[in-house]
């Protein structure tokens, strides 16, 4: 493998264990060598450089892009994820970022830091929870090595799963099965050993049985999916039916468990919102914290005004689906909306933006299901002014003040505004003479208004569950411009609910079926806190009535989609249900020029755009897997017909 893989194995910072404050705390080191491994607290002390190193995978834009572009989530915004957003994804060029850090980044040394933590840990007397948490954590890597690029080396130079210590360049890929075998023994393994584990209850955000059982159920899902599209590379005894009714259980063990510490919250709007971050429903995150050994990225204390990018380990992936609210288009020239690390401010970026399926299909039931205003943003609120800054004046004349509302993206159609005294204006023309975003007025509103069915992929509802959030930059007197220290969220309580009923679909069989598993998530998104009993009451009958009594796959991923919109999944649904070619079409209105008022132009029209290699799309098509990045297989010792064969089919 890599000579990274073998004795310097780099994890950039390690976490020591802080006996007062019962949480994990960073302290810098530069790699991990085979000593650390000869006492018990060098064993420690790497499962938590371990943890630390997750933030390597999660939320950077390159990652998140690959799960998100590309899918029917999202629309191309300004072009700069089109070859990600199309699928030519070369082995040499991944596209903006890297989609495929898994494979590329250092995905193999912190696995063979867990197989040093089991193997050294067992020697050394270790908590066997501990060695359970590890266990989890290498299944968790190669689950997504196994979806991004198909089978992975479960041996790194020194035997399967066993700790490399030894120089070596050379690596052979295991099969699927062989991948999935052993993911299912460590996790299986490691449920055992976390048996009466509870939320937080070594330290904050560790591995809990909980936990473990979502990925086992996931896991088994997916192998299931693959079994049936692969029947003759089946293991003796293993079907597809097996590994669904597998799924099924570990899923439902892990909802009856009442004790664990995590259930589903009431209001889905707290589940995302900034300030309630790693809730009860959140069963694994990879941690980010405003507290300064958390992050040593921009946007520490340091260097406040740093620019996030798509580097590692920041979490800049809430950029991705981000309305672009840039103050040169606000009225009358002056600057109302300035960037601060705030969930409901932050910065535009504008790369990507849901669809009109997404904001009219989808999310069809806006006025019953809470889960869409859970999701996106509506209102972008002032916030004050940097010292010097513009005039505050308002659409009406009036000045804006503190949490007044500059720009409202109402889940409202044209013709609904119209109705409460909205007028549509073809755009307001500022004192440099450069009009703004056609828009609707009304003459008591300060706010500037963009209906729903007039948003385009430069002015939309911005995914607000993701949005950033550090409290010691939300003072407007600088432009903040950071990555989020937001946790990102890995898995969530929820997703239990639709793995069972997506097993269901597939014939599992148990205490609840398909229907009631999905309407235990539909009656609790019909719970928002501005409507009293009687109208949650009316909307879980609405929900409820809806949902089909025999649902099938599009169905499940419609509903993944409603729960789970935005959270950096969406493609391994689309290749775990060879369902591509959803993507293929969607619909989504263009900026275009800004309006040319002097002919007289209204509102860009909506067009069908279409992705050509999604097109009736074969279930053996290259793109359901990404290829081998070429920084990895250069780094292997292999002739070049040895790497070509090594790489995936078709790239």
């Amino acid at each position: 493998m890599f000579k990274t893989i073998i004795t310097g194995m780099l994890i950039s910072a390690f976490l020591l264990v802080n006996s007062c404050s019962g949480i994990l705390d960073e302290e810098p080191r530069s790699s991990i060598t085979s000593a650390l491994f000869e006492s018990k607290q060098g064993v420690e002390l790497t499962l938590y450089g371990v943890y630390s190193r997750l933030r390597d995978y999660y939320a950077s834009i390159g990652y998140y892009a690959g799960q998100e572009f590309g899918t029917d989530e999202v629309g191309l915004g300004d072009g700069q994820f089109a070859a990600i957003d199309a699928g030519n994804v070369s082995a040499s060029s991944p596209g903006d970022g890297n989609p495929n850090l898994w494979w590329s980044g250092n995905a193999f040394s912190t696995i063979n830091a867990c197989n040093g933590i089991i193997e050294k840990g067992s020697e050394k007397e270790i908590d066997v929870r501990m060695l359970a948490e590890a266990r989890t954590i290498r299944a968790l890597l190669y689950f997504n090595l196994v979806q991004i690029g198909g089978g992975a080396p479960l041996d790194l130079g020194s035997g399967p799963l066993a700790f490399n210590t030894l120089p070596n360049r050379k690596s052979v890929r295991n099969t699927v099965p062989e991948c999935y075998a052993a993911m299912i023994e460590d996790l299986t393994t490691a449920i055992t050993d976390m048996a009466g584990t509870k939320k937080d209850d070594r330290f904050r955000g560790v591995v809990t049985k909980t936990f473990a059982q979502y990925l086992l159920s996931k896991v088994q899902l997916t192998y299931g999916w693959w079994i049936e599209k692969n029947s003759s590379q089946a293991p003796s005894g293993i079907t597809a039916a097996s590994c669904y009714q597998a799924a099924y259980n570990a899923a439902m063990d892990a909802i009856n468990d009442t004790g664990s510490g995590f259930g589903l919250l009431d209001d889905y709007y707290q589940v995302n919102l900034a300030s309630n971050d790693r809730n009860e429903e959140v069963l694994f995150y990879a941690d980010r914290d405003y507290n300064v050994p958390y992050g040593p990225q921009n946007g520490s204390p340091s260097a406040p005004n740093g620019y996030a990018s798509s580097g590692s380990p920041e979490n800049a992936a809430f950029l991705a689906i981000r309305m672009n609210f840039d103050r040169s288009v606000i009225v009358g020239g002056t600057a109302p909306l300035y960037r601060a690390t705030m969930q409901d401010a932050g910065r535009p970026w504008y790369r990507g933006a849901p669809t009109q399926e997404v904001l009219f299909d989808i999310f069809n039931k806006k006025e019953h299901d809470s889960r869409y205003f859970g999701t996106f943003q509506e209102a972008w609120p002032y916030i004050g002014f940097p010292s010097g800054g513009g005039s505050l004046n308002g659409l009406n004349g009036v000045d804006f003040v503190v949490g007044d509302t500059v720009w409202y993206l109402p889940a409202m159609t044209g013709a609904e505004l119209e109705a409460k005294g909205f007028v549509k204006s073809l755009g307001y023309d500022s004192p440099d003479g450069k009009p703004v975003m056609p828009c609707y007025l009304h003459p008591d509103k300060k706010y500037l208004t963009i209906p729903l069915d007039y948003v385009n992929n430069r002015w939309y509802p911005s995914l607000w569950k993701l949005g950033p959030y550090n409290p010691t930059l939300a003072n407007p007197s600088q432009e903040n411009n950071n990555s989020s220290l937001r946790p990102y969220n890995i898995a969530k309580f929820s997703e239990l609910y639709l793995i069972a009923a997506e097993a269901a679909v597939k014939g599992a069989t148990g205490s609840m079926t398909a229907t009631q598993l999905l309407n235990v998530l539909r009656t609790r998104a019909a719970y928002r806190s501005n409507k009293n009993a009687s109208e949650v009451a009316n909307s879980v009958s609405v929900l409820t009535a809806d949902t089909p009594a025999s649902p099938d796959i599009d169905y499940i991923l419609d509903e993944r989609m409603r729960e789970l919109y935005g959270e950096g999944i969406r493609r391994y649904d689309l290749v775990r249900t060879k369902k591509l070619g959803r993507a293929y079409s969607y619909h989504i209105r263009n900026y275009g020029d800004p309006l040319g008022n002097a002919a007289g132009k209204d509102f860009e029209p909506i067009v069908e755009k279409t992705r050509a290699n999604f097109q009736n799309i074969s279930d053996d098509n290259k793109l359901y897997l990404m290829p081998i990045p070429s920084s990895f297989l250069n780094a292997l010792d292999m002739t070049e017909p040895e790497k070509a064969a090594y790489q995936n089919p078709g790239y």
